[in-house]
């Protein structure tokens, strides 16, 4: 029996990037979660009431690899009317 222990690199740099109803991407640089070699974290600054925000990550090695993840998406809901529960 083989055993074989995969070793992910730890990235230089990992970016978040996100547009705002389809505008101009903008960049964050996220930060390596404490404790946890594979973790990334960022926030999207806030965003109007009603936009459709995209985002994906790229994760930049200084050996030249570049990972990228996929695209995904929310809206930012904007509120109907006000409800009080008593």
């Amino acid at each position: 029996m083989e055993y074989r222990q995969y070793h992910y690199p730890t990235y230089d740099l990992v970016v978040l990037y996100y547009a705002e109803n389809s505008g101009k991407y903008q960049g964050i640089r996220m930060t390596l979660v404490q404790g946890d070699d594979y973790s990334y974290t960022s926030q999207i600054p806030g965003c109007k009431p009603g936009a459709k925000i995209i985002y994906y990550a790229e994760a930049y090695h200084s050996s030249g690899l570049v990972m990228s993840s996929q695209v995904f998406s929310y809206t930012i809901f904007k509120p109907t009317k006000k409800v009080f529960y008593s």
